[in-house]
């Protein structure tokens, strides 16, 4: 049931997010989109017992989603193809960090949406405790 309303919430943030983008407002959209997307993974990561937190130096950091993603696929929690559009997703955010919102079209942000509500539905989490 936690699952179930969960799930509910993260889809509403998501339509949120559609609506913003039909609104014009392509980097409130990425952004709330890219938010859910980054805790999904790690609530992912922790309902399949990995760490989200490593030590370096004696000091802890935590995963960013690029390794986070890189370190479920290889647990094989899921296929090639969803590992590589996670990266694409990541490769849009970081495009738009770099070379500014106005180099993402509307098109790619509303794929990204639709692929991670996709992504949400087929491997559902739990808020973290």
């Amino acid at each position: 049931m936690k699952t179930e309303v969960y799930g509910k919430f993260e889809r509403g943030l998501l339509i949120n997010a559609k609506r913003q983008l039909s609104e014009g407002k392509k980097l409130s959209a990425l952004v709330l989109a890219m938010n859910l997307l980054e805790s999904h993974l790690q609530n992912f990561s922790l309902q399949n017992e990995m760490s989200i937190m490593r030590e370096v130096g004696g000091v802890t950091h935590p995963y960013t989603s690029v390794q986070i993603n890189s370190r479920v696929y290889k647990k094989g929690l899921y296929e090639r193809k969803t590992n590589k559009s996670i990266f694409t997703w990541l490769e849009i955010q970081q495009k738009a960090s770099d070379d500014g919102i106005d180099s993402i079209s509307e098109e790619q942000i509303n794929k990204l949406i639709d692929g991670i509500i996709l992504f949400t539905i087929t491997y559902p989490t739990e808020p973290a405790e």
